[in-house]
């Protein structure tokens, strides 16, 4: 924010707000429209949140989109993309097989409905690829935005939470862990328990998880309480249902009926196995029809069960918390020292711009060029980011009216 006095170069920041698909597809033209005047080649950071994100990552995974000259042509591939109804995948398969493993969360979902929906593919690159695009300084560096969800005593600078492709974590106490390790569980800042980095659709959901918020809930609990836990009581009856069909149809050599003699068997002989007749075979084939149909719903059950029970919870963006016991990072007074999981949603619940990611003075970021897609006042956020500075001791520029 403050002009050097120095020849460097000035570091530029630009700045993509919320707004779901209205904020991906205006930040995509206004990246485009800044190649085309070749400004974009001038940028040091590219900072989004909801809308804006799903812009940037879409971008940061094509190969040649450094080359800015073709970025007309990159921008109608994206938006055709888009547009295509051939190309749409069934999301059922990647939700169920998310549900039935250990960790979930209705962003799973999320991502695989809405943002699927919107941005009609399935990304599942990884945010720590990106490196090597963003390593050479031709494109401007990526930073993803999200909030947790905090008590109301802490302050707003806590719940702030970056990505980037080299490291994710929390500005305000400088603590951060290898993108590729986020989600690992942690304890005392060493590595328990690894697990797979997480797919670029999933944090495309994490990003633009708006209906994570709290007063989502609150605005719906009474209502979903209901509905849910009995939606809960007719899918335990059906996982119970399914489980003891496929139990009694699974098809077991020890449930045949003994039989009361066997002939011997010569070894000197050649072995005979008399063919199965047509009826047997058939009845076979029946069986093992029914019994992949009868697994198939016991795993449909079991995922729409889980979804639901994730519901009454409200449970949104849970991961693996990185400072959990890490006495060399943050205080025993700290709540995330205590917590073993934090819960990760959409930033714009706090301010519908990133400038609290590249305010920070180790950005040392010169001028910010800040693109607003949300509806409503153009400069709430400005004045929310004021607001913001104002009661973190951030330089901010004081308001002139």
């Amino acid at each position: 924010m403050n002009v050097r006095e120095n020849c460097n170069p000035p570091v530029i920041a630009v700045l993509g707000s919320g707004g779901g698909v209205r904020a991906m597809i205006g930040f995509l033209g206004t990246i485009s429209k800044l190649a085309e005047l070749n400004l974009l080649g001038a940028v040091t950071y590219i900072a989004g949140i909801s809308g804006s994100t799903w812009c940037m990552s879409s971008l940061y995974s094509q190969e040649n989109w450094s080359d800015f000259s073709d970025m007309e042509r990159l921008e109608m591939k994206l938006r055709e993309r888009m547009k295509s109804e051939t190309e749409r995948e069934s999301p059922w398969k990647k939700i169920k097989e998310k549900f039935l493993g250990d960790s979930y969360t209705l962003t799973d979902f999320w991502a695989y409905t809405f943002v699927l929906r919107a941005l009609n593919s399935i990304n599942e690159g990884k945010l720590s690829n990106h490196k090597e695009t963003c390593e050479d300084g031709e494109v401007p560096y990526p930073i993803y935005s999200a909030v947790r969800k905090y008590k109301i005593h802490e302050s707003k600078a806590e719940a702030w939470f970056e990505f980037t492709p080299h490291r994710s974590g929390f500005p305000a106490y400088e603590c951060y862990v290898k993108t590729e390790h986020l989600g690992c569980r942690f304890k005392g800042g060493q590595i328990l328990e690894e697990q797979p980095e997480h797919d670029l659709i999933y944090l495309q959901g994490l990003w633009g998880s708006a209906l994570g918020y709290d007063w989502v809930w609150l605005f719906f609990h009474d209502t979903y309480r209901k509905l849910i836990k009995g939606l809960i009581r007719v899918k335990n009856g059906s996982v119970s249902f399914f489980k003891r069909a496929w139990n009694w149809i699974s098809w077991k050599k020890h449930d045949e009926p003994k039989k009361m003699y066997s002939p011997p068997i010569y070894f000197d002989e050649p072995m005979y196995s008399p063919p199965m007749d047509h009826d047997n075979l058939k009845r076979t084939q029946i069986r093992q029809s029914w019994s992949e149909y009868i697994r198939e719903k016991y795993e449909d059950a079991i995922a729409m069960k889980n979804i639901a029970s994730c519901l009454v919870k409200w449970e949104w963006g849970t991961t693996n918390n990185f400072l959990y016991k890490c006495k060399d990072k943050i205080s025993e007074n700290c709540d995330l020292f205590h917590k073993e999981s934090i819960s990760l949603v959409d930033a714009g619940a706090e301010i519908n711009t990133p400038y609290p990611l590249v305010l920070p003075p180790h950005r040392k970021v010169d001028l910010i060029l800040s693109f607003d897609f949300s509806q409503g006042d153009p400069f709430k956020t400005v004045k929310e980011t004021a607001t913001y500075c104002k009661e973190n001791k951030v330089p901010f520029p004081e308001n002139t009216e």
